[in-house]
Formats: C-alpha cells, structure tokens, sequence
C-alpha cells in the first residue's frame, strides 16, 4: 500500500471550483438614476420650477412689480438715463438681460425649459466632465447664453417691442452646445454636415412655434431669445471645447 500523501486528481468534477461571493457593484451603479446626473443640470432645472411656483404666491401690484424689475422690458432698457422709467445704473440694466430667466408665463412655458435645460445641460455637462470647473463652464455657458438671446431680442424688437420672460435663452445654448457634440462626447465642427442639419432643425421648429405659438401655446415665441443663446452656446461649446477630441469632419 502507498503510503504517500493522496494526490489531487484531475478528475473533471472531482474538485469544483469554491464559489465566491457576487461581483460588487461599482459605487455609482448602487446610486438611483436620479443621484448618477449631473447636479449643475438638475439643479438649475429644478430651480426655474421652484421659482415660478414661488411667483404664483404674489397677486396684484406685487406680481407686477416682480415682472417690471425683472423682466425683459425694452421701454426700460432703452430708456433715457435718469428718466423715471431707466434702470437705476449701469449694473441692473446689465442684470437685466438675466434675470428674465427667473421668471416664466405659465405651466407648459417653464416645464418646457426645465425639461430643455434638463435634458441638454445633462448631455453638456457629462461632456465637460465632472469637477467644480466644468459645472463652473456649464453655468457659464447658460448665463451666457441667457443674456445673449436677451441682447438680440432687444436689438430686434428696439423699444417699444413686447416684455418678455423665460429661460429660452439659455435652453437654447444648451441645445446648440448638445448638437456640436457626437455619440462620444467629441466636439463636431460647426461646419459639419451634422451641425448644419440639426441647426435647420432647430430653426424650422422655431419658425412653426412662431406660427404655431400664439394660438396652440397661448402666447408669443420669442424667437430672437433662441436663436442668440443657440449661437452663443454654441461659440461656448467651441471654446470649452478646444481641449476635448475632436470629432472627424463630415
């Protein structure tokens, strides 16, 4: 008889493998959707909500007030200085040209842009990358944006032009920042083909809201809000993104 050690067998079967614990999870996949979005984005999303519920609060000469102080009013922009109706100094009228994004005309008005700078400023901002400086870009780019398509609303409709209110400006930068960017977050040339279709997109849907918007929407579109934020977001996007890769051209 052997009285050596018994050997292992390679025996199929004979010694199965010991099962293990189940793979973890990566932190970020434990986490709901919800968690796992960029906050700069859901946070100014949530916050234009927040802030035309909160407006619903006023009534009367309150509401009013609110609107005159923080809308876009062309009667006060263009304003002789010292006139009862100018802005007190330089630095309101310039804040004059954002603060309109603080406020909205009604329901379908302010979750159309939340749901615009939701979704946009999600695919803007994973483009960025995470970091307190890219959320910083991010917020750049929409304020720019903002005060972009209020400038070019005032150019357009000079001073006896309409008020008008929203955060258009600045979905629509986020929009045209989104087009320049392909399925790998590369930045496209704003020559491309792609850039040029998606952009006569967005122009055509803008023409049929003009159309379109007073009697299905309820009000009036202002179409030179959109059209100077999408230029101006997009230039952002370019500038943001001289560091990123760059998608081929075509």
């Amino acid at each position: 008889m052997d009285s050596s050690p018994t050997s292992q067998t390679d025996t199929p079967g004979a010694n199965p493998p010991r099962e293990g614990p189940p793979p973890q999870l990566q932190p970020e996949e434990k986490n709901p959707w919800l968690l796992r979005m960029p906050l700069v984005a859901l946070a100014s999303a949530v916050g234009i909500i927040a802030l035309y519920a909160l407006s619903l609060t006023l009534t009367g000469d309150a509401q009013t007030n609110l609107w005159y102080e923080f809308a876009s009013v062309p009667a006060r922009f263009y304003a002789e200085p010292g006139s009862m109706y100018a802005y007190p100094n330089i630095l309101a009228q310039a804040f004059s040209l954002v603060t309109p994004a603080l406020l909205h005309a009604s329901w379908l008005h302010v979750l159309t842009n939340a749901l615009m700078t939701w979704q946009f400023g999600t695919l803007v901002a994973r483009a960025l990358g995470p970091g307190i400086v890219p959320a910083s870009q991010w917020m750049l780019l929409f304020v720019v944006s903002i005060a972009a398509g209020s400038l070019l609303f005032l150019a357009i409709v000079g001073p006896n032009g309409p008020v008008s209110v929203g955060a258009s400006g600045g979905t629509s930068g986020l929009i045209g920042a989104g087009f320049l960017l392909d399925w790998e977050n590369r930045v496209r040339s704003p020559l491309s083909r792609q850039f040029l279709t998606l952009t006569a997109v967005f122009a055509g849907i803008n023409a049929l809201m003009v159309l379109a918007g007073p009697a299905v929407l309820g009000m009036e579109i202002a179409w030179q809000a959109h059209a100077g934020g999408y230029i101006a977001g997009s230039a952002m996007m370019l500038i943001f993104g001289r560091k990123m890769a760059r998608a081929p051209a075509g």
